[in-house]
């Protein structure tokens, strides 16, 4: 019953975020099919950076491959020599394709099915073959250049002793997650540390006690100060994924009849900027090594702040409360929704949705108000020191 209202809501609220676009007529796009077909490939292990991180790798082989017969935009890293007329769509589909079943071979049955089925809308000829080899190139180059990223180094860690470190947490207990995330080489910004956040207040700071019993007072289960709507964001953010900002931009794409180039550079952009903003948000987590909310609801005579009283909450994930990654993941693309061209996620109502993905201290488990407010204004900074660079 929980888990079908959970997934109820996510749809409702989902269903509401394309709504702040305007659908046109009938459209379809090989990016858009590719982008959900990516999505669709990916077990249900792969979430929040690594999924950010998969996805980035896809569209940016989608975007080279698009933009070496276009020739419109920056190359991001791969520079072909497309043979002249060659197929967009050849190539767009051909570097999903290729690149996806590199990342995740086990599924290369349903995904040559798919590309079958993307080809055969392609009439044949020198141009579909040469879309093709495009792709293919593409595909090979971008995933052998993110192949030594450190996304899968093993990174030692072991939770501080201080009353402000981060602890495992009840239900599960599981050690701390994706401790190597902070040192993942990032697609457009040049280190994970490029851009930070002050930190968290100090323990013993009246400005702490006010963060940690505001999330008691708003996050507890049979809470009095609790609008409905907190609640029901709150559970639209039990989600770890970046599917629910590529389902608004593929509205977006809709509304605004973007060519294929332009949503190759849309969905590029979308996702690399997103997988850094995640990289910089872990590189504070590791950095400040802080305590959850609920931690500190328990233990709160170990904080030596008389103005904070023990209690106790459920259990949270296996992730530190300094920057939280659910604004940083949704608030990277507020850099498009002001200054982007044509086709980047003009969604109206921005303020409204900065300030509903900042308020997620509904829930005890995930991160105080100060670490979403830092995460948003971590995330907003790294759009704008991407933004200049941004495959023009």
């Amino acid at each position: 019953m929980i888990k079908s209202k959970t997934s109820s809501i996510q749809r409702a609220l989902l269903a509401a975020l394309a709504a702040m676009t305007t659908p046109t007529a009938a459209y379809s796009d090989v990016v858009t099919d590719w982008n959900e077909i990516a999505i669709q490939t990916f077990p249900p292990t792969v979430l929040g950076p690594t999924q950010a991180r998969f996805l980035g790798i896809v569209h940016a082989a989608i975007y080279d491959a698009i933009n070496a017969i276009d020739r419109k935009h920056q190359v991001y890293a791969i520079d072909i020599k497309a043979p002249p007329g060659a197929s967009m769509e050849a190539a767009a589909a051909t570097a999903a394709h290729d690149t996806l079943i590199k990342l995740f071979p086990v599924q290369q049955s349903a995904l040559d099915t798919a590309l079958a089925e993307s080809l055969s809308k392609i009439p044949d000829g020198p141009a579909k073959r040469d879309g093709i080899t495009v792709g293919k190139e593409s595909a090979e180059k971008t995933v052998a250049a993110h192949a030594n990223d450190g996304a899968t180094a093993k990174v030692p860690y072991s939770p501080g002793t201080s009353p402000d470190s981060w602890q495992p947490t009840p239900l599960t207990m599981a050690p701390a997650a994706l401790t190597q995330w902070g040192t993942v080489i990032p697609f457009m910004l040049k280190s994970g540390d490029q851009i930070t956040v002050p930190g968290p207040f100090p323990v013993t700071s009246s400005a702490y006690a006010k963060d940690v019993n505001e999330v008691k007072s708003v996050g507890a289960a049979n809470s009095k100060t609790r609008t409905a709507e907190q609640t029901a964001v709150a559970i639209f953010w039990t989600t770890t994924t970046s599917t629910p900002w590529n389902t608004v931009a593929r509205a977006a794409a809709k509304a605004h009849n973007n060519s294929l180039a332009e949503n190759a550079r849309l969905f590029a952009l979308l996702n690399m900027i997103t997988s850094d903003s995640q990289v910089a948000c872990w590189c504070c987590k590791y950095k400040y090594n802080f305590l959850r909310p609920i931690t500190a609801i328990h233990n709160a005579d170990r904080l030596g702040n008389s103005a904070i009283k023990s209690d106790s909450q459920l259990g949270v994930p296996a992730m530190h409360a300094s920057t939280s990654g659910l604004p940083s993941r949704s608030l990277c693309l507020q850099c498009f929704s002001s200054k982007g061209p044509a086709g980047l996620l003009r969604f109206r109502r921005s303020n409204r949705r900065r300030h509903v993905s900042a308020d997620l201290r509904h829930d005890p488990s995930l991160a105080f108000l100060l670490g979403n407010q830092q995460g948003n204004q971590q995330c907003a900074r790294v759009g704008r020191n991407t933004y200049p660079a941004c495959l023009y």
